[in-house]
């Protein structure tokens, strides 16, 4: 029995699918196995990065307390809120913990400045009057009562701002972060 030439391109082709679709199998085995060996590098640094991360703003948001309390010269109310681990060390603080540290430095920040603000208004406003009254003398003097009277009324619109009714002084603000495991965490903060 003779094999014709159709009969063994066709079995050649047979032969050639069956090695190739084994072929395809094995590569597809080697891509699934580098994928997932890809995906656990990629998702062991990312993780790795989110610590460095978290550890780096802690670090900062500690220099930036210090700082305040320095330049204050007196005991800020942010308060760290880092717990410890079984060890006595400190944990790495969760995002929704650095972001409401972040928010009280803000806030405290804020307060701050709007004081420094006025004292330095107040010191600019005392030394214009001073330079007027000296180069111009009773020429000034007109200008000075006006003066006087804006920088009276200024201080008087300062004092009822500061007793605002409650929905002015402070507004609910809401913030969601997802943490580690993937879930949101809804954060609440009143913001003055």
């Amino acid at each position: 029995m003779t094999t014709t030439t159709t009969e063994r391109t066709q079995t050649d082709w047979t032969q050639a699918r069956e090695e190739n679709k084994q072929r395809a199998a094995r590569v597809r085995e080697i891509l699934k196995a580098a994928a997932l060996e890809t995906f656990s590098e990629v998702k062991a640094g990312s993780a790795d990065l989110n610590v460095l991360t978290r550890q780096s703003m802690d670090a900062w948001l500690e220099e930036q307390v210090a700082a305040t309390t320095k330049s204050a010269g007196e005991t800020v109310s942010v308060q760290p809120t880092v717990a410890t681990d079984t060890e006595g060390k400190a944990a790495i603080p969760t995002w929704r913990e650095l972001i409401l540290r972040s928010l009280g430095i803000v806030r405290d920040r804020k307060a701050d400045w709007f004081q420094q603000f006025r004292t330095h208004l107040k010191e600019q406003a005392a030394k214009f009057d001073a330079d007027m009254t000296e180069a111009k003398g009773d020429s000034y003097s007109k200008a000075k009562s006006l003066f006087q009277r804006l920088v009276t009324w200024v201080e008087s619109n300062r004092h009822q701002d500061t007793h605002a009714t409650p929905s002015e002084e402070s507004q609910p603000v809401s913030i969601e972060v997802i943490d580690e495991s993937g879930t949101v965490v809804n954060l609440e903060q009143k913001v003055q």
